[in-house]
């Protein structure tokens, strides 16, 4: 991860949105969050929102379940 993270700037990463979050370690994420917010309450829709597993349609057969950057709160 840590060559991902720019220098000088130990928050910002730089992330390869085509796979939709799937390649990007959600922990790492996380981490930043966990240090500045105290309310668990606030901390809990971030994490399910990195987290939530969509079924996108496919063109034959069965969808693909992937991890999307849509909080399940949001209607798609």
């Amino acid at each position: 991860m840590e060559e991902q993270v720019f220098p000088g700037h130990p928050d910002v990463m730089d992330a390869d949105l085509a796979d939709d979050f799937g390649t990007i370690p959600r922990l790492e994420l996380m981490k930043p969050l966990l240090r500045r917010i105290v309310d668990p309450s606030r901390l809990y829709p971030i994490q399910s929102w990195l987290e939530y597993a969509v079924e996108e349609p496919g063109g034959k057969g069965r969808g693909k379940r992937t991890t999307q950057a849509r909080p399940p709160w949001v209607e798609a």
